[in-house]
């Protein structure tokens, strides 16, 4: 379950929240955050997630393949949840 603490933050129930800027998004599992970029194409694409981004938690330890594809199926549910489209590239 989803809820959206502020106007650009989300939080859901497993744990994890996702915090969307213009440049990017704060994702956060308990006390580990990390920081993806992003950019806006056109609406109909929706949000362009950079995946190469999604490497390093902000403590510098290194996200592993399982952790990543995690990270990455987590911040694609909450975007459903807000109704917006993105793509992971």
């Amino acid at each position: 379950m989803f809820t959206i603490s502020q106007l650009n933050v989300i939080e859901s129930d497993e744990g994890f929240s996702i915090k969307l800027s213009d440049i990017g998004i704060n994702y956060c599992e308990g006390d580990k955050c990390l920081f993806a970029k992003l950019k806006i194409s056109n609406w109909q694409e929706g949000l362009i997630i950079d995946s190469k981004t999604i490497k390093n938690w902000k403590d510098g330890n290194e996200i592993s393949e399982i952790e990543r594809f995690r990270i990455i199926e987590n911040i694609r549910r909450a975007f459903m949840h807000w109704k917006i489209g993105m793509q992971i590239k």
